[in-house]
């Protein structure tokens, strides 16, 4: 069996921060989320209801 390699046209690549990574640990939420924004990057949270209200 050969393997050839995989090739994806039109997908975007994902890459992912964690809030260490991102030097940000300890900030407030909306520090979190301005941080998020102005890196455009997608936020991902099991904390939503306090996200919810700074938007």
């Amino acid at each position: 069996m050969s393997s050839s390699p995989i090739c994806c046209v039109g997908v975007a690549l994902m890459s992912s921060l964690t809030t260490r990574e991102a030097q940000q640990l300890g900030r407030n939420d909306a520090d979190q989320l301005a941080y998020a924004t102005a890196a455009q990057r997608a936020f991902v949270t099991h904390n939503r209801a306090d996200f919810e209200a700074l938007g």
